[in-house]
């Protein structure tokens, strides 16, 4: 017997900008960009059954809203059904969703979704999942068929779940099927991982674990890229993890920036230490590049120099980020950025170098660019004999903000003074005419610290030269 519990309502999320395929093996008819999956789970206890999951996400810009007192309403028709590989019915279920905004406008953000958790409990074997949804204001329709198979976990011995990909995965405590293990995991039911914009984020289940609470052991997770023939093409990771109970939960986020653009397969490989008993799982992965990454080498290039640029991963990257935008962020840019997560960070930047592109319409990012090349000139040509990174000093704080000077002048070896340049700029906005900035070899070591500048906010000092000559004669 089949049972789809409904004990979720439709949920919005937004993420970045994803490009939907269908998943390999479905067919879908003309209408809403709907994407289907699902993933199967052992069940603890005497059961013949299994927990199957299927997930669905569609734009909500795809469904039509309409006036409902002072707010904007739309409503879709949603069924499931499962058939056997004969085509006979074997269970389905039918409901109304609604979602509503309060303005139009909203829908002028196309990278928002609807996705939902629907579990069913099954006996194990073949079947066709079929997913439709109907927009009751508009008629548009979508429509998947997908072939599931359902394992078979009654065996005794070391068991893991089928894969389920998410695009993101969040602490939370409501009380969904969405929500697993205190995590929110939405799901990426298109399969398709697009590098620059998301990690790889999947959750899995491992049950079955040889378990003594006195000695509880250890298990190992291998996560590797497969190709089509099953070849390993790259390896994540391997982790070593102690044992929590008889079953473990497996979720993470890998990035997928080195694989090239292609169909893969992610396997999770578990294996508990103290049998040596192994498990595997398969998913079928898309990997598709943004155009920007793909398409244009400057942007490329810099990814490959700076990673964290592209990809924030840890707190190490995170403080990194954090020093080579200190300088073109304001202080409340700076603090909002300490406070988030890594997840948060990532989402941040991506804005942050959104609003500074002078020019959208294209696949560069002409600001960034320059940023990075003149942080890493600062870095080759500043770094101080004390050992402080060239972006850190004042020579390279000026060059990061102002670029290269129009005109730079030298002391030269005059014994009246210690040693100073003078940078001179004509093109700085909002402050027209010649703009100077002087620099001191205060400790004639090389480090050069900024001494004054007639540009608004800089250090002033009024009648520099003779100020210079009178206070810094050397000893």
């Amino acid at each position: 017997m089949v049972m789809f519990k409904l004990k979720s309502k439709m949920a919005l999320v937004a993420f970045g900008l994803v490009l939907i395929l269908l998943p390999s093996g479905a067919s879908a008819q003309p209408g809403f960009n709907l994407n289907v999956d699902a993933a199967c789970f052992p069940e603890e206890g005497d059961t013949l059954e299994t927990l199957l999951e299927v997930y669905y996400t569609i734009p909500r810009s795809q469904l039509r809203f309409i006036p409902t007192g002072g707010i904007y309403e739309a409503a879709m028709d949603i069924s499931m059904r499962l058939e056997n590989v004969n085509g006979d019915s074997v269970d389905q279920v039918s409901w109304r969703g609604t979602t509503t905004i309060a303005d139009p406008k909203e829908l002028d953000r196309k990278d928002y979704k609807f996705f939902d958790t629907v579990p069913a409990f099954i006996r194990p074997g073949e079947y066709f999942l079929i997913v439709s949804i109907k927009d009751v204001n508009s008629g548009m329709n979508g429509k998947i068929r997908k072939r599931i198979s359902v394992p078979d976990y009654t065996q005794s011995g070391l068991k893991l779940s089928q894969i389920q990909f998410a695009y993101s995965l969040n602490p939370d405590t409501l009380d969904s099927p969405s929500v697993k293990d205190g995590v929110l995991v939405i799901p990426n039911a298109s399969g398709l991982v697009i590098p620059e914009d998301n990690f790889i984020y999947f959750y899995a289940e491992l049950h079955g674990l040889k378990y003594d609470p006195n000695n509880a052991g250890l298990f190992r997770v291998d996560v590797d890229a497969l190709d089509a023939s099953g070849n390993t093409i790259l390896k994540f990771y391997s982790n070593t993890i102690a044992k929590p109970g008889k079953s473990a939960v497996i979720s993470n986020g890998v990035n997928g920036n080195a694989l090239p653009d292609g169909n893969y397969q992610l396997r999770i490989l578990a294996t508990d230490l103290e049998t040596g008993d192994s498990v595997h799982s398969l998913k079928p992965l898309k990997i598709r590049h943004s155009i920007q990454y793909a398409a244009n080498p400057l942007m490329k290039s810099l990814f490959k120099a700076h990673p964290e640029a592209e990809q924030i991963r840890n707190e190490d990257d995170a403080k990194l980020v954090r020093n080579e935008i200190e300088y073109i962020a304001s202080v409340e840019d700076l603090k909002t950025f300490e406070k988030l997560s890594i997840d948060g960070d990532n989402n941040f930047m991506k804005d942050f170098w959104k609003k500074r592109d002078p020019n959208p319409s294209n696949d560069l990012n002409e600001f960034q660019v320059q940023h990075y090349a003149r942080w890493d000139y600062a870095n080759a040509s500043f770094t101080s004999r004390t050992y402080q990174k060239g972006w850190a000093t004042d020579k390279g704080r000026v060059f990061i903000l102002y670029g290269p000077p129009a005109e730079r002048e030298d002391s030269g070896v005059a014994m009246d003074t210690k040693p100073y340049e003078v940078w001179k700029y004509y093109n700085i906005p909002d402050q027209p005419g010649e703009r100077i900035f002087v620099f001191v070899d205060e400790q004639g070591h090389g480090d050069y610290r900024l001494y004054h500048s007639n540009v608004k906010g800089e250090r002033s000092i009024r009648n520099w030269e003779e100020s210079l000559q009178a206070n810094k004669v050397l000893r």
